[in-house]
C-alpha cells in the first residue's frame, strides 16, 4: 500500500506545481522582479528546512541500499610480490620474483534475517518517500503563502500611506477653515486624531511588511527584492 500512497502524492504534487505555474503567469512581468516560480526554485536550493527534509529522505533511501548490499555476493581480492635471491655453491647466483594473486567470492544461499531486514528497509523507504512527497506539497504552499503575504503587506501599506496623505490634507484644510472661523477647534482636534491613527496604522503596516519580507527571505535564502505583482486584469474566483 505505501507505493500507492507515493503515486497519489506525486499526482497531488504535480497538480500543485501546475497551480504554481499558473499563479506565476498571473503576476506582472516587471523587469528584475522575482516571480513566484523563481521564488519556489530558490527555496528548493536555499531553504534550510527543505534541505533537512531532503537529507533525511536520502538517508532513508541509503538504508535500503545498504540492506540490499548485504544480500549481494562478497568478493575478496589479495595479491603478493616476493623477491628471492639464491646463492648456491655449485652454480652462479640468481634471483627471481614470485607473484601470487587470489580472488575469493562468497554468496550465502539464504539468510532469513538479511531478507527480512531488506524487506523492512523497502517498506520504510516507501513510507519515507510518501512523507517526502507530502512535505513537498507543504513546501509549495509554504513558499506561495510567504510570497503572497509580502504582496498583501505591500498593498496594505500602500493603502495606509494613501489614507495618511488624505487625512493630512484634510487636517490642513480643517486648520485653514478654523483660522477663518468656519469650524470649531474640536473639528481640528478630530482631524488631528484621525491623522495620528493613520500614522500609527502606517507604522504597523511597515512592521508587518518587514516581518513578511524576513519570512520569505528565510525560505528563499536571501532578500527577495522587488516582487512581481498580480496583473491588473487578474480576477480572483471563489
Amino acid at each position: 500500500y505505501p507505493r500507492v500512497i507515493v503515486h497519489t502524492h506525486r499526482y497531488v504534487v504535480m497538480r500543485l506545481l501546475l497551480a504554481l505555474a499558473v499563479l506565476a503567469s498571473t503576476v506582472g512581468s516587471t523587469a528584475y522582479a522575482l516571480d513566484l516560480e523563481q521564488a519556489y526554485q530558490q527555496a528548493l536550493k536555499n531553504d534550510p528546512q527543505w534541505a533537512a527534509t531532503t537529507n533525511q529522505y536520502l538517508a532513508e533511501k541509503e538504508k535500503e541500499q545498504l540492506s540490499y548490499g548485504a544480500l549481494l555476493p562478497t568478493v575478496g581480492f589479495s595479491g603478493s610480490v616476493t623477491y628471492n635471491k639464491v646463492e648456491p655453491e655449485s652454480i652462479p647466483n640468481y634471483d627471481y620474483t614470485g607473484r601470487q594473486l587470489a580472488i575469493q567470492a562468497r554468496q550465502g544461499l539464504y539468510r532469513a534475517d538479511l531478507w527480512k531486514a531488506y524487506e523492512k528497509a523497502k517498506i520504510l523507504t516507501s513510507v519515507a518517500e510518501a512523507d517526502y512527497r507530502y512535505k513537498q506539497q507543504e513546501q509549495v504552499l509554504r513558499v506561495s503563502e510567504a510570497y503572497f503575504n509580502v504582496l498583501r503587506a505591500q498593498e496594505t501599506l500602500s493603502s495606509a500611506k494613501t489614507e495618511e496623505a488624505a487625512l493630512k490634507r484634510q487636517l490642513e484644510q480643517a486648520q485653514k477653515r478654523f483660522d477663518v472661523g468656519l469650524i470649531a477647534k474640536t473639528d481640528v482636534f478630530e482631524a488631528q486624531a484621525q491623522l495620528d491613527a493613520a500614522v500609527a496604522a502606517r507604522i504597523s503596516q511597515e512592521v508587518g511588511l518587514a516581518s513578511s519580507q524576513e519570512a520569505l527571505a528565510g525560505i528563499i535564502g536571501g532578500d527577495s527584492g522587488q516582487l512581481s505583482t498580480l496583473r491588473d486584469d487578474f480576477v480572483v474566483t471563489p
